[in-house]
């Protein structure tokens, strides 16, 4: 119950968005000094609607600058349809307006009387078949089952990408977005540490 009266709650109930303050390897690993980072995303609400990603940096509300995630308590005014917010997401800036609600969806028209189907569209991303127990993958929490949708922002495609952008010898961190049941969050993986650092 404080869990969902708290801003955190109320944010996540409203618009489906998961705030956080950005720590100092989020800080370097996308550029900035302030700003507060989006840390999970849920499908179906209105951060989702207007594609809204878990990473992406809330820079600014209307003309204030965002520093810490107490200044989003203007998200909470119930008599306000919408709001202008500054995103930062992969080195630009842009401007949302983040509705209060979810807008109301036309009837599907795909569902075909004679076939009685609807389809789908296949997945985004790669389904997660096993994590070995001694990865930075598992000490992150990513589990078997979880899709990677993302990396640094850039869609997941084949794992000749994974493999390439998540090698041993990488020399930077990268930015993962996952998904599970309907949630979308972000795990920061940091440098692999190099031979020579280890004693």
């Amino acid at each position: 119950l404080s869990i969902g009266r708290s801003l955190e709650g109320q944010l996540l109930n409203r618009f489906g968005l998961r705030p956080g303050m950005l720590t100092e390897a989020e800080a370097k690993h996308v550029g900035l000094s302030h700003g507060v980072v989006i840390r999970e995303i849920w499908r179906g609400y209105p951060a989702d609607g207007v594609d809204l990603a878990p990473g992406d940096v809330l820079f600014a509300l209307g003309a204030n600058p965002i520093d810490n995630s107490d200044e989003l308590e203007p998200l909470t005014a119930t008599d306000i349809p919408f709001f202008d917010v500054t995103v930062y997401r992969s080195g630009t800036l842009f401007d949302i307006q983040l509705p209060t609600e979810i807008p109301l969806l036309a009837p599907s028209d795909t569902l075909s009387p004679a076939e009685g189907l609807e389809w789908k569209a296949p997945s985004d991303g790669l389904t997660v078949d096993a994590v070995a127990p001694d990865s930075q993958a598992n000490a992150a929490g990513i589990s078997a089952g979880d899709r990677l949708l993302r990396i640094n922002g850039v869609a997941v495609q084949d794992t000749n990408q994974v493999r390439d952008v998540l090698s041993p010898d990488r020399t930077t961190s990268v930015f993962l977005e996952l998904e599970r049941t309907g949630r979308r969050w972000i795990v920061l993986l940091p440098q692999p540490k190099s031979p020579e650092s280890n004693p």
